[in-house]
């Protein structure tokens, strides 16, 4: 817990993560190779982590507008990298779920980001890689905290009219 008399450079620390996600895309779209986009590997791991989800669900989860969610989720499916399922709790619903090669996409992601990240820090004394790793986990999730009960912010620009 932080005393009182502490004090917080927050802009310091926006400004480091800032670079470091900055510098991490940067090397992502360089470095590792994906058939889906940002985006579609964005719904993907919240496939992978949330499980079989309704697209209302799954863009109130990302916090983008549904129409947004329907137009990247329609690539996802056209790839084959999701299914759709019916939905037990109401069958005119559908459930959109990570199919087996969406899966090895998000393994392949994962791997390769993992090498990509561990050449980062392979000069680094494993105490600070583990210090990193516990302190980005908690980061996580108190951001996460912060944000469950977040709705979509509606962004006029995402409209197309098609």
């Amino acid at each position: 817990m932080v005393q009182a008399t502490e004090r917080i450079s927050v802009p310091a620390l926006v400004e480091a993560l800032y670079t470091a996600v900055r510098r991490a895309h940067r090397l992502r779209s360089v470095r590792v190779h994906s058939s889906c986009d940002k985006a579609g590997l964005v719904l993907l791991g919240q496939l992978v982590e949330q499980g079989p989800m309704r697209l209302s669900d799954l863009a109130c989860a990302v916090q983008l507008d549904p129409s947004t969610v329907s137009r990247q989720v329609r690539a996802l499916s056209d790839g084959g990298f999701t299914e759709s399922l019916d939905d037990p709790d109401d069958k005119r619903a559908r459930l959109l779920k990570i199919s087996a090669k969406g899966r090895s996409e998000i393994e392949s992601v994962t791997r390769e980001l993992g090498h990509v990240l561990g050449s980062a820090v392979s000069g680094w004394p494993k105490a600070d890689v583990e210090t990193l790793t516990t302190l980005l986990t908690r980061l996580a999730d108190d951001l996460a905290a912060g944000t469950s009960d977040v709705r979509p912010i509606h962004h006029p620009l995402e409209e197309t009219h098609e």
